[in-house]
């Protein structure tokens, strides 16, 4: 299987190539110019260019893609992606419940272990954000 890898930067240029292919066909036709070849896009492939151009706006978010230099899917495209996106943004509040979580069972264990030794345990302050 053959996979291409695109930058950001190949996106916008295609989206604009569709855009200017559109303007010149319509430009030919309005201004009566001898053009068949840009006459016959405008009035065959128009249609699919346009939707070409409006689904990869749609979809991409040039400028957080240019910004990250990788391809950024819009919000609201795929519920799934946007929940993973959101699990991702909040991965560091997630790994610190889960680590706040893990050192006071550590902490339950070693008062467990100390009290079943007969080791007295004065009073301990533990403090997760």
């Amino acid at each position: 299987m053959l996979v291409a890898k695109l930058v950001p930067k190949d996106w916008i240029s295609l989206s604009q190539s569709c855009k200017s292919i559109t303007l010149i066909a319509q430009f030919c036709q309005q201004s009566q110019l001898d053009a068949p070849l840009f006459i016959n896009i405008l009035d065959v492939y128009e249609p699919a260019v346009s939707e070409l151009v409006n689904l990869i706006e749609r979809l991409c978010n040039f400028e957080v893609s240019v910004a990250e230099g990788r391809f950024v899917v819009n919000a609201f495209v795929d519920e799934s992606l946007d929940e993973q996106k959101s699990t991702y943004l909040r991965l560091p509040e997630i790994l610190t419940e889960v680590s706040c979580h893990r050192q006071i069972a550590l902490i339950d264990d070693d008062i467990a272990d100390e009290r079943s030794s007969s080791v007295n345990q004065s009073n301990i302050l533990f403090t997760c954000r």
